[in-house]
């Protein structure tokens, strides 16, 4: 049988959530630097500002980066890909519904792989987010 390997990171960009003295896409940019160093096939972040996502697709030009096409948040997962794109790949998003911060699931499936991006709802409601 033939087997199959990824090699898959998952970032949270903005997990400490403060003041972190440098700009948005300063700190994107030495995320992306330090996370390319273990080349993976597949990036999943979280917590990804627009401002962000513009660094994220111009030092990963030649991957393929997808989002949520609308959020509902400032705040929203990414995922990005080396692998090569065949025509029955797709991706797909869907929101959770009792999210109170737009909240949601980002799947890239790519050849015999479904990757799941997602960041759960946290706080004290969290527990009843679907």
């Amino acid at each position: 049988s033939i087997v199959q390997e990824i090699s898959l990171v998952t970032v949270n960009v903005d997990g400490l959530g403060k003041n972190y003295g440098r700009s948005p896409i300063e700190r994107m940019t030495s995320i992306l630097e330090e996370v390319l160093r273990t080349s993976p096939d597949f990036l999943l972040m979280q917590e990804v500002t627009m401002p962000m996502y513009m660094e994220i697709q111009r030092v990963l030009a030649d991957w393929k980066v997808k989002k949520r096409h609308v959020q509902s948040e400032e705040y929203f997962n990414v995922t990005a890909t080396k692998w090569p794109g065949k025509a029955a790949d797709k991706s797909t998003s869907f929101p959770f519904p009792s999210s109170n911060n737009g909240r949601h699931t980002l799947t890239v499936r790519r050849g015999d792989w479904a990757v799941i991006n997602v960041h759960a709802e946290s706080g004290s409601l969290a527990f009843g987010a679907r």
